[in-house]
């Protein structure tokens, strides 16, 4: 009698379709039933290029995306738009989401093929407890530049998030960055007319400056 362990057999397109459209659903029955079957497939793209990973984070699924990690899902990959699961839960505010994706050392540096990281996501649609999350996290850079050239806090201004801007300066942003114009945070909040940032980066520049006054 043979006693060779069967080959696991591919999940067929559909029923890879069906495993991603059931990952962003958040169905987490369905998605436990498609792994007993085909765990091998589980970073596997379906014909739109989108893992089930992804989709879970891009729609908060918490119970899924832990389902899924749980099962060996690599917690970077990424998809068509170079976006990885940490990257669609800070854009669409899922704080929980990345909390656990960080606590699973997802890369908080990563960026997009348009040079935008998570923290850089989490400012510009103005999740200020999101970006609060990742400014905790250790090694974050601050000072990233997407494709335009504009930094998380170039961002936070010329979005009128002067919250969040405060947040970034605290966490040590810099004042001097230039965006691909040759604009730096402050001269976009003066070009914008927006008062309340232009007179929270004059305070954090003198303070820098050693002159708190």
């Amino acid at each position: 009698m043979d006693n060779t362990p069967l080959k696991p057999v591919a999940a067929t397109a559909q029923e890879m379709e069906y495993f991603v459209a059931d990952a962003a659903g958040g169905d987490v029955k369905a998605v436990a039933a498609f792994l007993e079957k085909h765990r091998e497939d589980i970073d596997r793209r379906n014909e739109e290029g989108w893992s089930a990973l992804r989709w879970a984070a891009r729609y908060g699924h918490r119970r899924v995306v832990k389902l899924l990690l749980e099962a060996g899902a690599s917690i970077d990959l990424n998809d068509r738009d170079i976006m990885t699961a940490l990257l669609y839960a800070a854009r669409y505010g899922h704080t929980d989401v990345a909390r656990l994706l960080l606590e699973r050392n997802a890369d908080a540096n990563k960026k997009n093929k348009a040079g935008w990281t998570s923290l850089m996501w989490a400012v510009r649609n103005g999740h200020k407890d999101m970006a609060a999350l990742l400014l905790g996290t250790g090694g974050l850079a601050l000072d990233e530049k997407n494709e335009d050239g504009a930094t998380a806090l170039m961002l936070a201004v010329w979005n009128r998030q002067t919250d969040i801007a405060g947040l970034l300066l605290q966490a040590g942003a810099s004042l001097h960055e230039k965006d691909n114009a040759g604009m730096t945070a402050l001269a976009l909040a003066q070009s914008a007319g927006d008062t309340d940032a232009v007179r929270l980066l004059e305070q954090w520049k003198k303070k820098r400056a050693g002159n708190p006054a």
